[in-house]
């Protein structure tokens, strides 16, 4: 954690030598904050697809480890802190030092998924497992965490199904208390011949689970009893998103009056209000994610609300690049300000420092992370030249110093 050293009008001069010296003596990663990175391993997927096996023999896989630097955008790659064969998606516990990674297994097999639970070993934060549990799904694609009822809920792309798994007081994994089952299918036989969960995130009042399916067209809207930490159908049971849509990712705008939904397929975000007393959700705006003359493979791929949610990113797959929207907070629409190229090719994800000031792009392509800069008044981005080499990055999870 970064050392402070709080200093006053009144201290006296040995005090202050002495706290002087334990800063001036702190180690360079005392002062930065932690960056677990997901990938695909040695074989990429290129957008629109799950991730190929590797081949037998490759080399190790895992969670990649870099230490970041929030007042100068300094990325310094660490290297990998553990093997793991598919470690797409990572959450972190805010409150322990502890992160969840899903293990995409059975996207080609009948093997389950999991969720592996990592102690972070702080201040330089290389990892140690403390248990792994079965996701209850195929193709264990998403994991998110939440605080209030303990849980971790995971999206099993290959099954379509929705899982939710106890944790306990020491931060780790129980049994899976909870498997719900998506259905439906899309026009798409390629992409869309079953349902494909693609994330799980729990509501702002902790009493629904919405998820969104790239197979059925379809946010699925489920009811949560945090008493036993079970999931059961919410009425309507399901949002219906325009066919070939393929939604993917969700968040929830503070205080949970809207919701922002891109989709993979058609590259758009919808903009919905969310009744949290009745779990209906109502679409107020749609908006394309790439410019009308495009004509290539669309591919939508990550959102997020900036800290202040004055500003919404989405990254493209596309065309690679990174859109900047204004943020109505009263309607909720979305108006672009910016896009400009990710600096990379494939821009799977991206993850938005705590300080609002950095974003940094997962470009799985061309096995870069780069670091832009964010104007916190105008939310606008700017390149900054600072990029860092890793095998297929999908996820940036970053865990403040």
């Amino acid at each position: 954690m970064k050392q402070e050293c709080p200093l006053s009008a009144g201290l006296l001069r040995g005090a202050a030598v002495a706290c002087l010296a334990l800063i001036t003596a702190a180690p360079a990663w005392a002062t930065t904050d932690i960056v677990y990175f997901g990938s695909h391993g040695v074989v990429g997927a290129g957008a629109g697809g799950p991730p190929q096996e590797p081949p037998p023999g490759s080399p190790p896989n895992g969670i990649f480890l870099a230490h970041f630097d929030d007042v100068t955008g300094k990325l310094t790659a660490i290297g990998q802190t553990v093997d793991l064969e598919h470690p797409t998606w990572i959450a972190d516990n805010p409150e322990k030092p502890i992160i969840y990674s899903v293990n995409q297994l059975g996207d080609a097999s009948n093997q389950q998924g999991e969720v592996v639970a990592y102690k972070i070993n702080l201040p330089a934060g290389n990892l140690t497992e403390i248990g792994r549990v079965k996701s209850g799904g195929r193709g264990t694609t998403y994991v998110s965490f939440d605080p209030v009822t303990q849980t971790v809920f995971t999206a099993n792309y290959a099954s379509g199904q929705v899982t939710a798994i106890a944790v306990k007081p020491d931060g780790s994994l129980g049994e899976v208390t909870s498997a719900s089952q998506n259905y439906g299918h899309g026009p798409l036989a390629q992409r869309q011949s079953s349902p494909h969960a693609h994330s799980a995130l729990i509501d702002p009042s902790h009493r629904f689970v919405l998820v969104p399916d790239l197979g059925a067209d379809r946010v699925f809207v489920y009811r949560f009893n945090d008493a036993d930490r079970t999931l059961s159908a919410g009425d309507p049971p399901f949002e219906q998103f325009d066919p070939a849509s393929g939604p993917r990712h969700l968040i929830f705008y503070p205080g949970g009056k809207f919701v922002y939904v891109n989709t993979e397929l058609t590259a758009e975000i919808d903009v919905l209000s969310w009744d949290a007393n009745t779990g209906h959700l109502t679409l107020v705006q749609k908006l394309s994610t790439v410019l009308p003359s495009f004509k290539g493979y669309r591919s939508g791929a990550e959102i997020a609300l900036s800290p202040d949610s004055r500003h919404l990113y989405a990254s493209n797959r596309s065309d690679g690049t990174v859109e900047v929207y204004a943020v109505n907070s009263a309607t909720g629409k979305l108006t672009e300000i910016q896009r400009i190229p990710a600096e990379g090719t494939n821009p799977w994800s991206f993850a938005i420092d705590p300080t609002g000031h950095w974003l940094l792009v997962t470009d799985e392509g061309s096995n870069s992370v780069v670091v832009l800069k964010i104007d916190p008044h105008s939310g606008k981005l700017s390149a900054t030249g600072e990029t860092m080499t890793m095998r297929h990055p999908v996820s940036a999870t970053i865990v403040p110093g």
